[in-house]
């Protein structure tokens, strides 16, 4: 009777090694708040974060949970950026700022000023110099709604403390990466019509002597600040969230514009020439279309604290010269 008995809790002992201690390993490897294997129908109803649309918060009940928050859906009135990029054709390396102006809610002045390494043809060979490009606009609104958009504020250890929340699909369900808060937030849109001119730097040859084809030809320098007017379309999109404990900054501007790009007042009407002496061809107009990302996917600088960068691309093709555009920035808000 006792060998039975001891057989008996022998083999329960080794069921219980086999089975119970590989669950609880699994249990202390897993990372608290992702769903598991083992995971229960049960815990999954613990989770707090709603995910039907219809749970978040809004106006009275947002005021409530957060009576500090401060929301906005209009532009500010100014709207400022310090950055980097690059103008190919006009400033192949450049540090700028623009400036947003909205002093009436149907008015918009956009300003863009840029200085950096250009390119120019010394009567020998072609060097580096200091260049310049600049920018202005003014915009009458044509249309504007405002809206309502979906964000999850995290409301502790948030990424760079801006209340940034990971997306639903790489953040943990409980712990202290879990305090989200589903909210609506307020935002608009609007549709301007806008005219306004740009300048920028090029450096060209002109023909002196043997011009024609089987002849020695010379060239002296030919460089200028080019004025083209240009007049188009441009879609705002704004929302914002400030609130100081917990730290929220959530800030969303972002555009988009389609423009018509005219003569120039001020090309040469004499024929220029490229530094491999193609000639340099016009066109009658030309085009832009670009935007403004209302926030870097890619924010290193949030890891920090800091501000991220607003990438910025545009792509065109300019009347004069008739020639392919590329502009790619980074745009630091100023706050």
């Amino acid at each position: 009777m006792r060998l039975e008995r001891l057989v008996q809790g022998t083999l329960g002992l080794g069921l219980v090694l086999l089975l119970g201690v590989p669950e609880a390993a699994a249990q202390q490897r897993s990372w608290p708040g992702l769903p598991s294997k083992n995971a229960r129908p049960e815990d999954a109803e613990d989770d707090d974060e709603p995910e039907d649309d219809d749970e978040r918060l809004g106006g009275e009940l947002l005021r409530e949970r957060l009576p500090s928050l401060r929301t906005r859906a209009e532009p500010r009135v100014v709207q400022g950026t310090l950055g980097f990029g690059t103008r190919l054709l006009y400033l192949p390396l450049n540090v700028e700022g623009t400036l947003d102006l909205y002093p009436v809610p149907w008015l918009r002045v956009g300003l863009v000023y840029a200085a950096g390494l250009s390119f120019k043809w010394d009567g020998q060979q072609t060097t580096g110099t200091f260049a310049q490009y600049g920018e202005a606009a003014v915009g009458l609104r044509l249309w504007s709604t405002l809206s309502q958009t979906g964000a999850d504020l995290q409301l502790r250890r948030s990424i760079g403390g801006y209340g940034e929340a990971l997306p639903k699909w790489a953040r943990p369900r409980r712990g202290d990466f879990a305090e989200v808060l589903p909210v609506w937030l307020p935002s608009s849109h609007h549709l301007f019509v806008e005219g306004g001119a740009l300048t920028g730097f090029v450096g060209f040859l002109e023909c002196t002597s043997g011009c024609e084809p089987n002849q020695v030809t010379q060239y002296r320098p030919l460089s200028r600040q080019l004025l083209l007017p240009f007049a188009g379309v441009r879609y705002v999109y704004y929302s914002e969230a400030l609130n100081e404990k917990p730290a929220v900054r959530r800030v969303r501007y972002g555009q988009l514009f389609v423009h018509l790009l005219l003569h120039a007042f001020n090309q040469p009407t004499a024929d220029a020439y490229y530094w491999n002496e193609q000639r340099v061809e016009r066109a009658p107009v030309g085009f832009r279309v670009g935007g403004e990302l209302p926030l870097s996917p890619f924010c290193i600088a949030a890891l920090l604290g800091q501000s991220c960068a607003q990438p910025s691309v545009s792509l065109g093709y300019t009347p004069y010269p008739a020639f392919l555009t590329v502009e790619i920035h980074a745009r630091f808000p100023i706050r």
